[in-house]
């Protein structure tokens, strides 16, 4: 439920930024963003949540720290 409000909200303020971007070109991007601030912390909490069950599949395997940075920083480019 709580992707379709994302999902909702970007849509509207993506609906917002084109309208107002022919008048107030800076309002919209200053809008634009806000709205990724507000998605941003919108998502953290599941981002917390997905890095946590990592940790403890590379703690069930014995891997290495380094190993597990270097995993995300994969992951986070793909």
């Amino acid at each position: 439920m709580e992707i379709v409000q994302i999902v909702g909200l970007g849509l509207v303020v993506t609906f917002i930024i084109v309208l107002i971007k022919q008048q107030r070109p800076e309002l919209a991007l200053q809008l634009s963003i806000i709205t990724g601030v507000i998605i941003f912390s919108m998502m953290i909490g599941k981002i917390g949540a997905v890095f946590n069950v990592l940790q403890d599949l590379a703690e069930k395997a014995n891997l290495n720290s380094v190993y597990m940075g270097t995993v995300l920083k994969i992951v986070g480019i793909a």
